[in-house]
């Protein structure tokens, strides 16, 4: 909730300098991937879904994997590449991460892949996506019943306000970075103590229910 509000307070309390546009205007690419479902193998090709992204950094390690054969044919459609963002937009919606790895992979249609055309650094719209702001527009523009479910030409809209400097938006991304890691480590901390309590908790039953308080 700390992080999530300061998110929030970069991309609405914007300083001089910024401008808006959408997102289609700053990305060179916007787009899915497969739409066929794979023949999975034991081994092979790297191949993600929404699944890998639910926490905002991708899973390499739940992995499911394709031939030679259906990877040549999907990377017809889309190579993703380090820097690329990958946002889920079926089912947990409005979640992304971005390509840190240089591995060769391909993506389900339920990944959105989006590609900075550099006027917006990776990093920085990879935090916007995640921001309140942009889930604000997601679920205004999320269709159909049951599954939610984003449509690209609904994620081409979402409308990006952000600095016109670089050297403004690495600032951005510096600060986030360190606020970030600093809000895991206490949520860290903070669960240890509650592991900690519940032990006791546990512990002091046992003993109130063996008559050796």
């Amino acid at each position: 909730a700390l992080f999530e509000s300061h998110l929030q307070s970069v991309f609405t309390e914007r300083g001089e300098g910024w401008v808006e546009k959408k997102l289609q205007d700053v990305c060179a690419k916007i787009t899915d991937g497969t739409h066929q479902t794979p023949t999975y193998f034991d081994d092979g090709v790297i191949f993600l879904s929404s699944r890998n992204v639910t926490s905002g950094t991708i899973d390499w390690e739940n992995i499911k994997y394709i031939d030679e054969k259906q990877h040549l044919e999907m990377h017809k459609r889309v190579a993703p590449r380090v820097g690329d963002i990958l946002l889920a937009k079926n089912g947990t919606t409005g979640v992304a991460a971005i390509v840190d790895r240089d591995v060769v992979f391909d993506i389900y249609v339920s990944l959105a892949l989006l590609r900075s055309l550099g006027e917006v650094l990776p990093k920085f719209l990879l935090y916007f996506i995640n921001s309140p702001v942009a889930k604000y527009q997601f679920n205004k523009r999320l269709k159909g019943v049951g599954v939610p479910n984003l449509h690209l030409q609904e994620i081409r809209e979402v409308v990006l306000g952000f600095p016109r400097d670089l050297s403004a938006q690495e600032s951005a991304v510096e600060q986030l970075d360190l606020l970030n890691d600093e809000t895991q480590r206490l949520e860290s901390l903070y669960q240890q103590k509650l592991t900690a309590l519940d032990d006791l908790k546990k512990s002091l039953l046992h003993q109130a229910f063996s008559g050796k308080l």
